[in-house]
């Protein structure tokens, strides 16, 4: 068994999809309106909510015994992390038409209410093979993780579920060593 402690850059979001804009409909506050007469196709925006937050998580690796393994090892991880928001905004894509002579912006969401601090139950698989010699590994790690508290607080709650992958490699320090 282990113990695992770090930092992370988590970068999490989702898109919106607004379909089939008219003449005068409102793209977002910040940007205003279609002006486009033209009826070339669809006119779409695409609204990617992004959440930056520097996470500080707290594992326990468990390690499972699987006889088909030769050299590699199986670990269950399980634990959590607490977050802080580093940043939060909108990229809009206008698909099919422009505005003010732009078809990408980058807003701030104050609309939104981000929140500042987040949680995460997480859970995960770590498969850790030596290479070069009995001391140095590299690892996969899938992680599942899991929100406590909502990204924002307006009307519409975004709970930010997700799937990562951690690819890397460990080398165990001269006390740790077999």
């Amino acid at each position: 068994s282990r113990i695992f402690t770090g930092v992370q850059f988590l970068n999490f979001g989702f898109t919106r999809m607004r379909y089939n804009l008219k003449f005068m409909d409102t793209i977002h506050p910040d940007i205003g309106i279609v002006n486009d007469l033209s009826q070339t196709g669809s006119n779409d925006v695409a609204y990617v909510y992004r959440y930056q937050y520097l996470a500080f998580p707290f594992m326990f690796a468990s390690k499972l015994k699987v006889k088909k393994l030769k050299s590699s090892t199986l670990h269950f991880m399980t634990g959590g992390s607490l977050c802080v928001l580093l940043n939060h905004d909108i990229k809009t894509k206008l698909i099919g038409f422009s505005a003010k002579g732009e078809k990408q912006f980058k807003l701030k969401d104050k609309e939104n209410e981000a929140g500042l601090f987040n949680a995460n139950i997480q859970f995960g698989l770590r498969l850790e093979n030596p290479i070069i010699n009995k001391n140095t590994f590299i690892f996969v790690q899938p992680e599942l993780y899991l929100p406590i508290l909502k990204a924002n607080y307006s009307d519409e709650k975004a709970q930010l579920y997700h799937f990562g992958l951690q690819i890397g490699m460990m080398y165990l320090l001269e006390k740790d060593k077999a």
